[in-house]
C-alpha cells in the first residue's frame, strides 16, 4: 500500500513542476474542499484527514522578495513545497501576516494601508501549496514581537509598549480590537493575484490561525478568551470557508480540572511552575471554547526539564491536554515541538541520536490519536544559514532522506506514512 501511495504522490510531483515550470495552474478540481471537523476529527470530503506537519514560517517574506525581483516562482517555496510533498507531508504552518514596517516584504504598512508586493508574497504561498496538494495553517498575529507582533499594533495606536503588560491593551481596547478587525477584513476579501479566488474561499488553506503563542499580561484569562471568540466570529461573519485555530502554547491552571492528578504533579516536579499556575494570564479550555482546532506547543529544555524527563514532559503535555479536551469533541494539534540543537545553542542537552528517538516519540502521538496533528519546528531550506535558528533541519539537495546531515527528515517521511495508514 505505501508503495502505491508513493507512486501516486510522486507521478502528482512530476506533473505539478512541469504545470510550476510552464506557469499553467493546475485543474481546479477542490474548489468547494475544505477541510472540516467530523465528530472531532479532521476531514476532507467527509474522509479522514492524513494530518502531518510541519512549520515554515518564512514562505511570505521569501516569496515577497523574489516575486519583486522579477521571479515568476518562488525557488524557496517550491523547494519547500516539492519536498514536503514527497515526503507526503499535507500540512504546513506558517505566517498569514508580516507587520514589520522595516521589512521589504511587510504585508501590513500601517492601520489600512497594505503593500500589494507583500500580499503577493503570500498570493504566491496559497497557490503553490494548491499545486502541490498541501494544506496552510496561516497564523495572522503574533503575541511576539517577530514580524511586527502586538507591540507593533500598540505602536501604530500610540500605546505604551515596553513593558509585557503593556501588551494587554491590544486584547481590551476597542480602537487596538477595530484594528486588528481591518486586518481580519483586509485578509479574507483579498482577491489572490495567482488563484482569482478571495483568501476566505481558497481550498488550500486549512485553518486560521488566531495569534501564535499569546498570554493575557496586563489584562486577564477571561479577557483573552472573549477575545479568542470575537475574533474567531469575527472571521466567520467575513465569511471564511476555513477552520479557525488558537495557536496557544497551552497553558492554564489545571488544577482541580482533572480527576487524574497524576500528570499535573510529574510536570510540576519536572518543569517550571508557570506552566501550571495561571501566571501566564492565559487558559487552555477557555480558550478552545470558539475555535475549531486547539493548540499545544512544547519545548522541555527551554521550560527547565532535565534530560531525563524531557521526553516525557511533551507526552504528557499533549496526554494532559486531551484529557482536558475528552468531552469537547475538538481536534488538537501540537502545532509546535522542538529540541535546540548542540551546535547552535549550548543549552542544548541531547545529540542527534537522541533527538531524532524523541522526536520519533512526539510525531507518534499523532499516530496513535493522543494529538490530531504533531508539528516540529521548523523545516527550512539549503541557502537559508542555519545560525538563524536554533531547532531548525533541512533536505539537503541531493542527499538521501536518511542522511545523517538531514537530521528527522526520514522521521518526517516515516510519521506521513503512518498517518496515511491510521487514516
Amino acid at each position: 500500500m505505501t508503495s502505491i501511495i508513493l507512486c501516486h504522490r510522486l507521478c502528482f510531483i512530476a506533473f505539478v513542476l512541469i504545470c510550476v515550470s510552464c506557469g499553467d495552474e493546475l485543474p481546479d478540481e477542490s474548489a468547494s474542499n475544505y477541510v472540516s471537523v467530523e465528530w472531532g476529527r479532521l476531514t476532507l470530503d467527509s474522509k479522514p484527514y492524513g494530518f502531518s506537519g510541519t512549520n515554515a514560517y518564512y514562505l511570505q517574506e521569501e516569496a515577497s522578495r523574489e516575486l519583486a525581483a522579477g521571479a515568476t516562482v518562488s525557488e524557496v517555496v517550491n523547494e519547500v513545497f516539492r519536498e514536503l510533498a514527497e515526503l507526503g507531508v499535507s500540512t504546513v504552518r506558517t505566517n498569514g501576516f508580516n507587520d514589520a514596517p522595516e521589512k521589504d516584504s511587510v504585508i501590513q504598512i500601517e492601520q489600512g494601508i497594505y503593500s500589494e508586493a507583500g500580499f503577493r508574497g503570500l498570493d504566491h504561498v496559497i497557490a503553490m501549496a494548491e499545486r502541490y496538494g498541501l494544506h496552510l495553517i496561516l497564523s495572522v498575529s503574533n503575541y511576539w514581537t517577530a514580524y511586527g507582533g502586538v507591540d507593533q499594533y500598540l505602536a501604530w495606536n500610540a500605546y505604551p509598549h515596553d513593558k509585557q503588560d503593556d501588551r494587554g491593551a491590544f486584547f481590551v481596547e476597542d480602537s487596538l480590537r477595530d484594528h486588528f478587525k481591518s486586518y481580519l477584513r483586509a485578509l479574507m476579501l483579498r482577491v489572490n493575484s495567482e488563484t482569482g479566488r478571495q483568501y476566505r474561499d481558497e481550498p488550500a488553506v486549512l485553518a486560521w490561525e488566531l495569534m501564535n503563542e499569546p498570554r493575557g499580561w496586563g489584562t486577564s484569562a477571561q479577557r483573552l478568551s472573549d477575545w479568542y471568540c470575537e475574533m474567531a466570529g469575527e472571521l466567520r461573519a467575513l465569511g471564511a470557508k476555513q477552520l479557525i485555530a488558537s495557536g496557544e502554547t497551552g497553558f492554564g491552571n489545571f488544577y482541580g480540572e482533572l480527576e487524574d492528578s497524576s500528570q499535573l504533579l510529574f510536570l510540576e516536579q519536572a518543569t517550571a511552575s508557570w506552566l501550571l499556575d495561571g501566571s501566564q494570564a492565559t487558559e487552555f479550555v477557555l480558550n478552545s471554547q470558539c475555535v475549531d482546532i486547539a493548540s499545544i506547543h512544547c519545548y522541555p529544555e527551554a521550560w527547565g526539564a532535565s534530560p531525563y524527563e524531557a521526553k516525557r514532559v511533551c507526552e504528557t503535555w499533549a496526554r494532559l491536554h486531551h484529557d482536558l479536551l475528552a468531552q469537547s469533541q475538538i481536534p488538537l494539534l501540537m502545532g509546535e515541538f522542538g529540541l535546540l540543537n548542540p551546535a547552535r545553542d549550548d543549552r542544548a542537552l541531547f545529540e542527534l541520536s537522541e533527538r531524532r528517538d524523541i522526536y520519533s516519540a512526539w510525531l507518534s502521538l499523532a499516530e496513535k490519536g493522543i494529538v490530531d496533528g504533531a508539528f516540529p519546528w521548523m523545516y527550512s531550506y539549503d541557502a537559508r544559514p542555519v545560525e538563524w535558528d536554533h531547532y531548525s533541519f533541512t533536505w539537503y539537495d541531493g542527499s538521501p532522506v536518511e542522511a545523517e546531515q538531514n537530521e528527522y527528515i526520514d522521521l518526517l517521511r516515516l510519521h506521513a506514512e503512518a498517518i496515511e495508514r491510521r487514516e
